[in-house]
């Protein structure tokens, strides 16, 4: 760079006293600088993506998640591709076509609150990295990222990915070994699609107390399934506010259950019906004779520890164990008897204090 493109960069930058600096005093301050900051600019990021992105700001969560709904997301492509156990397709084509519905709770207030401690952990563990929060959203196509953050690595003279995860301590066996969970590697390539970037980090905190970290490449095929299904996705259900196919997933018969409570209760004859409740009730009744031979087994595995007067059992790969767990309960009949006075009382504010939570559900008769 020329001392004039220096001094450019150092005024972008919010440096002073920079005019009368030499052209090698002025690369050493704008380094040093780069080293020191902790958030990449929008000059910064727009120098490291490909020139064919759409980079937008924003300043708040709301404006984040209007954003979101530009295209197919990072969260949303392991759900379209049918490995995120948390989402369907069906809730990707509601939030793109009915808006985002904000869930915050205990566990996605603190989540959020933890990923800072992540980062920080990720940090310490990689001193030779610079490691940098990126608040911006950016678009490719029909994929939108909005990634953690990113990192330069010196030695490779490249930047990757980084994703932060928290999770609880009833999550851990997805985290066991050298893999992560399918739809958080189909995140990262979704983001490394979107970024053009060659690497990603995803760091993880588990119960509060467990950290790991796993390191992964840029994969083409991923990286075109990926593009494939998100296009397809966006152009054949979000933009023609065409549902995507039925999945057997509980949160499409939620959502087809909802849309039948806007029906009135008249009986219409379908005789096309007929075949699918025939196919309904045999598969129910293969269900429950099935239940009866997995019911069966368990006997037969308990009765043979009965026989050795055992609890805890081995054979091959596998493990038998008894589990005894202990569940807290009112005596209520006791309860009236030592303290009717109580009761009419209890029934009154009960009432008081009693909602009703509707829901529904298919029956076959």
């Amino acid at each position: 760079m020329t001392v004039k493109e220096l001094k450019a960069k150092a005024k972008e930058l919010g440096l002073t006293g920079y005019s009368k600096l030499r052209k090698a005093e002025l690369e050493e301050l704008i380094t040093k600088t780069n080293m020191e900051k902790e958030e990449l600019s929008l000059s910064d990021l727009k120098a490291i993506v490909p020139p064919i992105v759409d980079i937008y700001s924003y300043e708040n969560d709301e404006q984040w998640h209007e954003l979101r709904s530009l295209g197919i997301g990072g969260s949303d492509i392991g759900a379209l591709l049918g490995v995120n156990k948390w989402k369907s397709a069906i809730n990707v084509y509601m939030d793109k076509t009915q808006g985002h519905e904000n869930i915050e709770n205990r566990f996605t207030h603190f989540g959020h609150k933890l990923e800072k401690v992540v980062f920080e952990e990720f940090v310490e563990r990689h001193p030779t990295l610079k490691c940098y929060t990126v608040p911006y959203t950016i678009k490719r196509g029909a994929c939108v990222a909005n990634v953690d953050g990113m990192v330069y690595d010196p030695e490779k003279d490249k930047y990757g990915v980084l994703e932060l995860k928290t999770t609880s301590e009833y999550n851990k066996e997805d985290w066991e070994g050298e893999t992560v969970p399918q739809s958080y590697y189909a995140q990262v390539q979704h983001y490394l699609y979107v970024t053009g970037l060659s690497f990603a980090y995803i760091a993880c905190l588990i119960g509060g107390n467990d950290y790991k970290q796993f390191y992964i490449e840029r994969n083409l095929d991923d990286i075109d399934l990926i593009k494939e299904t998100a296009e397809k996705f966006w152009k054949e259900n979000v933009l023609k506010s065409v549902p995507p196919m039925l999945d057997g997933t509980d949160a499409y018969s939620k959502y087809l259950l909802e849309r039948a409570e806007k029906e009135d209760d008249e009986v219409i004859e379908l005789d096309e019906l007929t075949t699918k409740g025939n196919e309904y009730k045999e598969l129910k009744d293969k269900i429950e004779e099935l239940e009866k031979e997995l019911r069966l087994k368990e006997q037969e595995i308990l009765l043979e520890m009965n026989n050795n007067s055992c609890k805890k059992a081995k054979a091959g790969d596998y493990k038998f164990t008894i589990v005894t767990t202990n569940r807290k309960s009112v005596d209520k009949k006791a309860f009236e008897k030592d303290h009717g006075d109580l009761i009419e009382q209890v029934k009154v504010l009960e009432e008081q204090y009693t909602t009703i939570k509707q829901s529904s559900y298919l029956r076959v008769n």
